[in-house]
């Protein structure tokens, strides 16, 4: 997984990004809007585009990110698993200082 914030690598980084990222931010709304997808079967492979928001409040005021993400899923005998996720910030809104 990778944004501006940073990138992890492996399911046990990317769990304890977000772990500390809602213990960080009790409040923390994370919403992915999906808006396109495919799938290619030959290669057991899928894709996954749309807008992605996260919001909290900081002790300044509050805080969102808008934006674009891109996943690449790939199918095997456990079922669809996510290979690589890419969130890119767009926006920040929000009066917090975050933001500026």
């Amino acid at each position: 997984m990778a944004s501006a914030a940073g990138k992890w690598n492996g399911k046990a980084d990317c769990m304890h990004f977000f772990q500390t990222l809602f213990i960080k931010r009790p409040d923390i709304t994370f919403v992915l809007t999906r808006t396109n997808s495919g799938i290619y079967p030959h290669w057991n492979s899928a894709f996954e585009t749309g807008s992605w928001t996260e919001a909290w409040t900081e002790k300044d005021g509050q805080a969102k990110i808008v934006g674009q993400y891109f996943v690449l899923w790939q199918y095997d005998n456990l079922g669809w698993r996510m290979r690589t996720a890419v969130f890119a910030p767009l926006d920040c809104l929000g009066d917090s200082k975050f933001c500026h």
